[in-house]
């Protein structure tokens, strides 16, 4: 027969085989389970990543679309830009043209007095410098400096009124054209010639000359205004 404290020693041997026994049990299922967490969170982390990069491309893609389209809208820039400085090109040496055909023809009519001005080929003009030369000269006598100033200035502004892209009002003020000496058949003939250019014109334009040697085919015309004024008539009055 066995005795108590023997029984009692078998069934806590027992017990402590049991325990060690689902002890082994829990920690392999344990181990598993946490193995199972961490390739959880792997493909977790790794499902994130790719979320993100998949984003990334999207946009990536966005851009690359937005940029395909600023290249568009350059190329369309580039080209309405080439087309209209060449507009502009072909616009200011077509302005040229008609001031040197223009000029050339006030030239032509003078009286002879400067050859030079009687065989003129061509008128350059820099704007941006203020001067103006014909046939590459600018140093005549100082009447003929004058006659051509004025009939560059005339140039400008009828061929203002020939072509509707210049931005010029279709005005001009010459006050005493016959300065520096100028005779007054030489005058007269230029007088002529403005009126004449004038007349050819159907641009409604307004013309303000002042002169001391008016052409006597246009004294006291419809064209003149105000007194002629000399050493009996004199401009200011004073009594």
């Amino acid at each position: 027969m066995i005795s108590y404290p023997t029984l009692e020693q078998k069934v806590r041997a027992f017990q402590r085989e049991l325990d060690e026994a689902l002890s082994n049990v829990k920690t392999v299922r344990n181990q598993a389970f946490d193995e199972l967490l961490i390739k959880k969170g792997e493909l977790r982390s790794k499902n994130d990543y790719l979320i993100k990069q998949l984003r990334a491309l999207e946009q990536i893609d966005v851009l690359r679309k937005e940029l395909a389209g600023l290249k568009i809208k350059i190329e369309s820039l580039k080209s309405n830009i080439y087309s209209k400085e060449k507009e502009q090109r072909n616009r200011l040496q077509n302005a040229f043209q008609v001031i040197q055909s223009l000029t050339l023809r006030l030239l032509h009519s003078d009286l002879g007095r400067q050859a030079e001005f009687s065989t003129s080929k061509k008128v350059e003009l820099d704007f941006e410098k203020n001067t103006f030369s014909l046939d590459g000269e600018n140093n005549f006598s100082e009447s003929s400096n004058v006659y051509l100033k004025n009939s560059v200035r005339f140039a400008i502004f009828f061929a203002s009124l020939e072509k509707d892209f210049f931005r010029l009002p279709r005005f001009i003020l010459c006050d005493n054209i016959e300065d520096k000496g100028m005779q007054p058949d030489r005058s007269q003939s230029f007088q002529k010639e403005i009126v004449q250019l004038s007349a050819e014109s159907e641009v409604r334009h307004q013309i303000i000359i002042t002169t001391s040697m008016i052409s006597p085919d246009l004294d006291n015309t419809e064209l003149c205004v105000g007194d002629f004024y000399s050493e009996t008539n004199k401009t200011l009055k004073i009594e």
